[in-house]
């Protein structure tokens, strides 16, 4: 199942990244993209690893999450003006 969903994950962020930006600047963007998805799994590896066997593997994935889901949050807030004490 896991498979199945980072296939159409994929595949829907490829089709979306393509389908957006100019054709003059694509092969641009895709090596920025593929070389941040693709260049962090080493690191997030070193850094979770070590850290799953201290506080366990579903507290680590967790954490990992919540610090990736935070700066979504706050750009959302931003934008939305839900927060103008951020701003400063």
């Amino acid at each position: 199942m896991l498979i199945l969903s980072t296939a159409r994950t994929n595949s829907l962020v490829n089709t979306s990244i393509q389908s957006v930006v100019p054709n003059h600047l694509r092969g641009r963007v895709m090596a920025v993209f593929i070389m941040s998805f693709m260049g962090l799994m080493p690191i997030s590896a070193a850094i979770f690893g070590p850290l799953g066997q201290v506080i366990g593997p579903t507290n680590a994935i967790g954490g990992g999450a919540d610090g990736c889901a935070q700066p979504l949050r706050r750009f959302a807030a931003l934008r939305h003006g839900l927060t103008p004490h951020l701003i400063d």
